[in-house]
């Protein structure tokens, strides 16, 4: 949609000239005054200044006690984005200098003792335990292994002869 064109204003009339020192003086006034300000009603005409220039209204207001406070409260929020990056960096680097040497002085001498104390105890214990499984299923695994192949070549190689010894004796005998 195309924007309507603009009335500049180069002049004012004798009647707006007349009323420029009204305005002035109440302007005035209300800049140097020092009487509370109607918060609610400065908010509500704030959010509806920015919704007619086509804004969103802002999610909160902050309230300074003066200019110069308010100039460092914008200054910073302004700067709390980078605040916050530099505060999660250093947050982190502590953390991990701190973990590293925790884990340095006391893991190394917790994990001694206990390794000491529980794991010798605990490791005769699994390893036996392991180690009679093992030794069980390997042996029992083997031997039927190893049987089976002796006991085919045996009777292959028995069965071989005696039935040679066995065929050469009926022959012999006449049957």
């Amino acid at each position: 949609m195309p924007k309507t064109p603009t009335m500049k204003i180069t002049e004012l009339t004798k009647e707006q000239q007349d009323l420029v020192p009204v305005y002035r003086d109440k302007w005035m006034q209300i800049g140097l005054s020092c009487e509370p300000a109607n918060r609610g009603l400065a908010e509500k005409w704030c959010r509806e200044a920015y919704i007619a220039g086509g804004k969103q209204p802002p999610k909160q207001i902050i309230w300074a006690d003066s200019p110069l406070s308010g100039g460092i409260i914008y200054t910073l929020m302004r700067d709390q984005k980078f605040k916050a990056s530099v505060r999660a960096s250093v947050r982190d680097s502590v953390w991990a200098s701190v973990r590293d040497s925790v884990w340095d002085s006391v893991g190394d001498s917790v994990g001694d003792s206990v390794w000491a104390s529980v794991g010798d105890s605990v490791g005769d214990s699994v390893w036996d335990s392991v180690w009679a499984s093992v030794r069980a299923s390997v042996r029992d695994s083997v031997w039927a292994s190893v049987r089976a192949s002796v006991w085919d070549s045996v009777w292959a190689s028995v069965g071989d002869s005696v039935g040679d010894s066995v065929g050469d004796s009926v022959g012999d005998s006449g049957y």
